[in-house]
């Protein structure tokens, strides 16, 4: 599959896609808001991003703890925030930008 020039990536483990679209909302998503931080914003200073290490770190250990992640693999959280990075930039130089609608919940 393509987007635009851009090959996508089919899933083959759909828990593990399910996994880590879950731990980067509920990572980034608080983070973000109350911080008004875009997501390479958050990546880029290390206050910010030490939070975000922290709370995925968390997160982790819960979900281990409930027996979640029984062969789900967990990339390295320099791995996600790499992604995440390179998310931003490619945004940004694709001019695609995000805004809210007056009146959006």
């Amino acid at each position: 599959m393509r987007t635009r020039s851009r090959p996508v990536a089919g899933a083959r483990d759909i828990h593990s896609g399910i996994w880590l679209k879950l731990w980067d909302n509920q990572t980034f998503n608080p983070i973000s808001a109350l911080t008004h931080s875009t997501l390479a914003d958050i990546c880029r200073f290390p206050i910010r991003r030490a939070l975000a290490a922290s709370v995925m770190r968390e997160e982790q250990e819960v979900a281990e703890r409930l027996g979640a992640l029984i062969g789900v693999p967990t990339p390295h959280i320099q791995t996600v925030f790499a992604q995440v990075e390179l998310l931003g930039r490619t945004l940004k130089e694709d001019r695609v930008y995000v805004r809210a609608h007056p009146g959006a919940a």
